[in-house]
């Protein structure tokens, strides 16, 4: 109960991954897989076939920002998976 209720320390960093299962030597081992790719591809959907589906769940438009720009090249190289993409 403490750790979901105390303070959070602001100069510690954490980053959230959301990959169970998966350690930092499964990722780094991990391997381009284009079969895997193409069947990720072609589950896509297009703007309208999208707009058309929200539409029959009564779905509300919400408006969100989009992400910054990376800053520079440089913090990209610092992950702990090398400078794989």
């Amino acid at each position: 109960v403490g750790v979901a209720t105390s303070k959070s320390n602001p100069s510690k960093v954490v980053a959230v991954a959301g990959l169970r299962g998966l350690n930092d030597e499964d990722l780094k081992q991990a391997k381009f897989d284009a079969a895997e790719l193409a069947r990720l591809d072609s589950t896509t959907v297009t703007a309208t076939q999208a707009r058309q589906f929200a539409n029959q769940g009564k779905l509300a438009v919400s408006q969100v920002a989009s992400l910054p720009e990376p800053k520079s090249q440089s913090s990209q190289n610092d992950s702990p998976w090398g400078d794989r993409p």
